[in-house]
């Protein structure tokens, strides 16, 4: 039995049409991805800002002095470098925005700040603390280190992801 005896495996109707073979091509409309772009970036900044939470309430406290004084380090900073997080993270989507066929890399820059921020989150909250000293004062190093490299980890990979889709597309004629 040969396949162009064989008539159930290929269609006998015209190409093109519906139901025909091939396929006809799928087309993309321009308003397309809109509202996957939205949801990646809304998923991205949530995710930035329940690290900070999450961060703020279970890091570990630096304890200090004679009295053990308890002061909520990671509580008090983590906000300033969530917040250049949300704008490391926003400023890249917007300019990958433009472009509906370049989807993959506002989801991998998604992705990544997303994963980085996990990062951060599980450091900050089971981290190594640092005790010094006779009145054993104890610095929370994981806690206050951990949401800076996240939010520089995250200016890198907006700049990866801007780069990347500049040099994915052709070179532009200048005539």
């Amino acid at each position: 039995m040969s396949l162009s005896s064989d008539t159930t495996l290929i269609p006998s109707t015209a190409a093109g049409t519906p139901g025909g073979w091939p396929p006809p091509p799928v087309t993309v409309p321009s308003h397309a991805g809109t509202n996957s772009w939205l949801g990646w970036t809304a998923a991205t900044v949530a995710s930035i800002w329940a690290s900070v939470a999450i961060i703020s309430v279970f890091a570990p406290d630096m304890i200090s002095g004679i009295e053990q004084q308890r002061m909520p380090i990671a509580a008090f900073t983590t906000w300033l470098w969530g917040l250049g997080g949300s704008v490391a993270s926003l400023v890249p989507m917007a300019r990958l925005r433009t472009d509906v066929g370049r989807r993959a890399f506002w989801i991998m820059l998604s992705g990544a700040t997303m994963a980085i921020w996990a990062v951060a989150m599980l450091v900050s909250v089971f981290g190594p603390t640092m005790v010094t000293g006779s009145d054993p004062t104890t610095i929370p190093l994981a806690a206050m280190i951990a949401p800076v490299v996240a939010m520089l980890a995250t200016v890198a990979a907006g700049i990866v992801a801007v780069v990347a889709n500049g040099l994915s597309r052709p070179p532009r004629s200048i005539w």
